[in-house]
């Protein structure tokens, strides 16, 4: 018998390296996944017990065998994923900026969210700025310039700052200023925010500054469902409290669970050409 911890390894290629042992019953007969969540009455860990038989008699359909899945294939997987939507979000943020910013130019401001309604966005000032390393040492803003390599860097910044959940941008005209009241856009995860929607003591937007609208149908095309791209530290591969959470949240309805999935299955076949043709195998699908 042996057990593993949820932590311990992938579990695709666990039960795949258990069931690849089934000739030789003398190596082990059960596999025991132990994962990071106590049960309500004993406080004890949830064990899943497995044998070899029960995977057999339910036609487990094994994807080839350990040496077919390498975990370090696992572990690149989520991060080739992220790389795809960041080079997307980044690509649809450039699109905008060629048109309205000046000359490919923009300041873009970061605000933090308070997590109190009654407070919303903190606006970051200089003297501030030595505490977040995320932030310029010398102002409070990210000086974007399309036209230089580096700037294109900044912009990725940004967007690696959304996945926190915890930011808002606006973005201004370069000769823009924190106390202005006008902005191109405004965005987070989520999509992007309306004057009105930006509750923030000092920095108050009032108008738009360009014709620019920006519609969050449109957004959500690049960002399928942002909470399942998260990389909040609550939320890991293995916890089964974090995975109730997700699919049982008030804000979560059918059409966005059937994006999230169209859009994953998409990847998937970039990533693995052949992907959808055994998925409908698999799942005995025309």
């Amino acid at each position: 018998m042996e057990k593993t911890s949820g932590t311990s390894g992938y579990l695709r290629v666990q039960i795949e390296d258990f069931l690849d042992n089934f000739e030789d019953s003398s190596k082990r007969t059960n596999l025991i996944l132990e994962f990071n969540y106590l049960l309500p009455k004993s406080r004890k860990p949830f064990r899943l017990e497995i044998t070899q038989d029960e995977l057999i008699d339910n036609s487990f359909v094994s994807w080839g065998g350990p040496k077919n899945l390498k975990t370090s294939d696992y572990s690149s997987f989520r991060a080739q994923l992220l790389h795809q939507n960041n080079h997307e979000i980044r690509n649809y943020l450039k699109s905008i900026i060629n048109i309205f910013g000046t000359n490919e130019k923009v300041k873009i401001f970061p605000l933090l969210d308070s997590g109190d309604p009654n407070i919303g966005y903190q606006f970051f000032t200089v003297s501030q700025d030595y505490k977040w390393s995320i932030m310029p040492k010398d102002k409070n803003y990210f000086d974007i310039d399309l036209n230089k390599e580096q700037d294109i860097y900044k912009l990725q910044h940004v967007i690696n700052l959304l996945y926190t959940g915890k930011f808002a941008f606006v973005v201004k005209k370069p000769t823009g200023t924190w106390n202005d009241g006008e902005m191109i856009f405004a965005f987070n995860r989520d999509g992007f925010l309306e004057p009105n929607e930006i509750y923030s003591l000092y920095m108050k937007i009032s108008s738009y500054s360009t014709t620019f609208r920006g519609d969050s149908n449109d957004w959500r095309k690049y960002w399928i469902y942002p909470k399942a791209w998260s990389t909040a530290i609550s939320v890991t591969n293995n916890d089964i409290l974090s995975y109730i959470h997700y699919i049982t949240d008030s804000t979560l309805d059918n059409r966005q669970i059937n994006e999230f999935i169209r859009e994953y299955m998409r990847r998937m076949e970039i990533l693995f050409p052949g992907y959808l043709k055994f998925i409908r195998g698999f799942l005995n699908l025309n």
